[in-house]
């Protein structure tokens, strides 16, 4: 848009100039039209100069970041970006070029329209963006424009001041006892998800199940009772023609053309200018599900009285969800600054719901497939698990005892480092910088690979491909670093819900492995070691056409 304005400018200066400085050849009796199309020439020309500039000549002859290691079997103003969308996972070019430049901390590669693009290759590098210089970027609008309609200017998307505000009003919501008085839910939701998967077995006690619809379907709930306290899968529109849960399954589960027009969307703003009913049909149901979750807070806000919501907090352990803390807190803040309005509410409510549900739901999928690939692992778990329901004379695990359980705890860090639900996320420039030595120009884009950060030979050692939980008791050199592990990013911008996602995955593994043995699949044993097929282009690591996971009766 900014070139468009320019070329506009430029034209308009020309035109000036050539009708005060009219030339030999030039009458005086110029017509509107000649005129109109003389600008237009202009304006062609110009805009057409402007992007060969930017796409050509500056990016191949003039940027400051041309001496910095990178593939260079670009494709004519495509870049790299033909080999990221056709590569067999959403990773793979970039593990490929980190392994390759191991020691730089950024690798520059050309994207569509040869955007320069920064890969962090190095833990020095992750700290420098993530904390030492958070501040001195911001998320691009392509991230936005990719899913800012549905979460709103929440955490995600908020920046610099704002988003100070916002994180030091909501901190406090995933304090340990917030999080002590949530768990008997997801204990509650653990059990009725082993009790479902149980009554779906065959006669001999064994099922195949593709398990991402199994987990999403199930954790909906849970992040609908803790972060609204609704059933989400009951919730409805007011005139009831619309369902939360279908219409979020259309939302993040999209048609193929639903998904190539958001993909395109994060590129170029198309989303409201497109009269397709698969694009329509979207937007529908984003604003019905804002709708949706705009009537509970209003609810919520009418029921909710402060003398009442604190004694309940006070004899009962807590609020059971967030939106009844969000809106104990905001009563703190009545009439000052930092009051939230009912839409920054909802922004929030929503990012902790998406967050929340994509994050629980992907590192149970993979953690089920682990567990049914490692035979060793699984049953060093499951007899940990036991041993502490043992001592507990066969009782159920309180929230602390599931917090000191240490080999679940590596694991499930081990798999978040190897298959961190997550895939990327960039950040902009917005002033000129330095970074481990190197110039960072304004408008610069950086990328983050979570899974280049786990999979990082340089920093996990030679076995970094392997899963191994106990390298977690054991960790050496750069592994040390809160930067070697980006599942939950690092710094001011971390994820503020990551102990609720976490204890939300350990006491689901709690209930399945104590009950259940994982094995593999006819699907899997074709895999092999080579693993399932990836979904690509992808912003979460899924398999390709489902993940089919042997359980079995113990």
């Amino acid at each position: 848009m900014a070139d468009l304005w320019l070329a506009v400018l430029l034209s308009l200066v020309e035109e000036t100039l050539w009708s005060k400085f009219p030339g030999p050849a030039q009458t005086t009796s110029t017509t509107t039209t000649s005129r109109l199309l003389r600008f237009a020439s202009c304006f062609a020309l110009q805009y057409l100069i402007i992007k060969a500039y930017r796409h050509v000549v500056y990016p191949h002859f003039l940027s400051p970041l041309r001496h910095l290691p990178g593939p260079t079997d670009n494709y004519p103003l495509l870049g790299q970006f033909p080999r990221i969308l056709t590569s067999p996972s959403p990773n793979e070019p970039f593990l490929t070029w980190s392994a390759k430049w191991p020691q730089s901390p950024f690798i520059r590669y050309l994207s569509l329209g040869n955007q320069e693009t920064l890969l962090i290759n190095t833990v020095d590098a992750h700290k420098e963006v993530l904390q030492t210089q958070c501040y001195a970027f911001k998320k691009p609008d392509l991230l936005f424009r990719l899913i800012g309609d549905v979460l709103g200017r929440g955490l995600v998307f908020s920046e610099g001041a704002e988003h100070r505000r916002q994180r030091r009003i909501l901190m406090g919501l995933f304090s340990t006892p917030n999080l002590k008085a949530l768990s008997p839910v997801f204990r509650e939701k653990g059990g009725l998800m082993s009790r479902w998967f149980d009554d779906n077995l065959d006669e001999d006690g064994r099922g195949v199940f593709d398990l991402l619809p199994c987990y999403a379907r199930m954790e909906l709930d849970v992040v609908g009772r803790t972060v609204l306290g609704v059933e989400l899968g009951n919730l409805k529109s007011a005139d009831q023609k619309w369902d939360f849960a279908a219409c979020y399954h259309r939302i993040f589960q999209p048609s193929t053309l639903t998904g190539l027009i958001t993909f395109i969307n994060g590129v170029v703003p198309i989303r409201n200018i497109l009269p397709i009913e698969a694009n329509l049909g979207y937007m529908r149901d984003v604003s019905q599900t804002r709708a949706m979750v705009t009537e509970c807070v209003r609810q919520r806000m009418r029921e909710v009285d402060e003398t009442r919501v604190h004694h309940e907090a006070q004899s009962s352990g807590g609020p059971s969800d967030l939106l009844t803390l969000i809106l104990e807190e905001r009563q703190t803040f009545k009439g000052s600054e930092d009051e939230l309005t009912e839409e920054e509410i909802v922004n929030q409510l929503l990012t902790f719901v998406v967050a929340g549900h994509e994050t629980t739901v992907g590192t149970l999928v993979w953690s089920s497939y682990v567990l049914a690939r490692n035979t060793r692992v699984q049953n060093k778990l499951r007899k940990e698990i036991l041993d502490a329901i043992a001592s507990k004379d066969g009782g159920s695990l309180a929230w602390e005892d599931i917090d000191r359980l240490q080999y679940l705890n590596d694991f499930v860090r081990e798999v978040l480092r190897l298959y961190a639900p997550a895939v990327i996320s960039y950040r902009e420039a917005i002033k000129d910088l330095t970074i481990c030595d190197t110039f960072v120009p304004k408008g610069t884009l950086l990328h983050f690979s979570v899974h280049l950060a786990g999979r990082s030979k340089a920093t996990w050692g030679d076995d970094a491909e392997q899963f191994i939980p106990e390298r977690w008791d054991n960790r050496q050199g750069e592994a040390t670093s809160p930067y070697a592990f980006e599942a939950f990013s690092n710094g001011p911008r971390v994820c503020i819900g990551r102990g609720f996602a976490l204890m939300n995955v350990k006491m689901y593994l709690v209930e399945m492995v104590r009950r259940f043995r994982f094995f593999e699949s006819p699907e899997m044993k074709a895999w092999g070691d080579a693993g399932p097929p990836l979904l690509n282009p992808s912003f979460a690591l899924m398999a390709k056409g489902g993940l089919n996971v042997g359980i079995e009766r113990i």
